[in-house]
């Protein structure tokens, strides 16, 4: 019985569909992995489904709009068979021949925790691949930013010593894994809108609930880091509603007001839509918040001193 089902999603991503699903052939033992490829309303003029007969091995489901990635993710979990999942992004290569065992290994010894892979630094010049070694170590929360990004973190003494499994405040660079069953649990990325704060959002739940991120050190995967070179346009307002969202389901009562009017103050414009929104979806954030509140057995501050904790120099991004 296969045991894990590798999930990729993409939307306008052109020869990359076809790189990447090429490079994971070479790359995986196909008789321990399902795979499947999720389109999200590409609307580029390539025939995608040509693209994904060439990989029998793949299910191929295709949106006729839009829905965003954090819609796909879960979309894609529900739909698996397995008792395990890796969420990929169909911009990435792969390394060796042993990496979805690790994973599947450290799943079976992690059943509360979400996984994140050694990302590996990949862009393109001149449509050619230029590897980068930046050495990173996951990623920290930005608790003191009003839009709480994300940052790199170096790695520390004492993530050198944790061995393969490194406990970290948040999860980047794609390549997570859980078990379908804990991400449920959590109710995955539901709320999100479009796109932006995936990340910041499962990795707070991960914590709040009392599990674990964790790193597979010396398990990388390859990523083509584009930062705004994106083939698909993002729309503030709706980022904006997903820093609210998670301040308003997450954050304790006594941080709220103040978090909320810094981002009013920085983005006034946008914050109003956002809110318009928010006023729209507001009995399914209160369904959110109460469920929450149901199963979070950490304290909040727990994660922010762990994303604060200094663990040696920043690397960016």
């Amino acid at each position: 019985m296969k045991e894990i089902t590798i999930i990729t999603c993409f939307l306008n991503e052109g020869e990359e569909v076809y790189n990447t699903l090429s490079d994971l052939q070479r790359h995986v033992d196909l008789s321990e992995c399902d795979i499947l490829v999720i389109n999200d309303g590409s609307d580029d003029g390539i025939d995608y489904e040509a693209v994904l007969r060439q990989f029998p091995f793949a299910r191929y489901v295709k949106n006729e709009t839009r829905q965003g990635v954090a819609a796909c993710r879960d979309m894609g979990v529900a739909l698996c068979r397995t008792p395990y999942f890796l969420l990929l992004d169909c911009h990435m290569r792969f390394i060796g021949q042993t990496w979805l065992s690790e994973i599947i290994a450290a799943l079976k010894r992690s059943d509360d925790a979400l996984l994140c892979c050694q990302t590996r630094f990949l862009s393109k010049k001149d449509g050619q691949l230029q590897i980068g070694h930046s050495p990173v170590c996951g990623a920290r929360i930005n608790f003191d930013a009003p839009l709480l990004g994300c940052s790199w973190r170096a790695p520390s003494e004492a993530d050198k010593a944790a061995g393969d499994l490194v406990p970290i405040p948040c999860v980047l660079g794609a390549g997570y894994a859980a078990s379908k069953a804990y991400w449920q649990r959590l109710k995955g990325l539901e709320g999100l809108k479009n796109y932006g704060m995936d990340e910041q959002y499962i990795s707070m739940k991960v914590w709040l609930s009392g599990g674990r991120c964790l790193l597979l050190r010396h398990t990388p995967i390859a990523h083509i880091y584009r930062y705004n070179d994106k083939p698909y346009a993002n729309k503030p307002t709706e980022f904006l509603y997903n820093v609210m969202l998670i301040i308003e389901t997450l954050f304790p009562e006594a941080e709220k007001e103040r978090r909320l009017a810094r981002i009013k103050e920085y983005y006034p414009e946008e914050y109003w839509q956002a809110l318009k929104i928010f006023m729209q979806n507001e009995h399914d954030v209160e369904q959110l918040k109460k469920y929450y509140s149901e199963i979070f057995t950490r304290d909040f501050s727990d994660i922010v001193s762990m994303s604060r904790k200094d663990n040696g120099e920043k690397v960016s991004s």
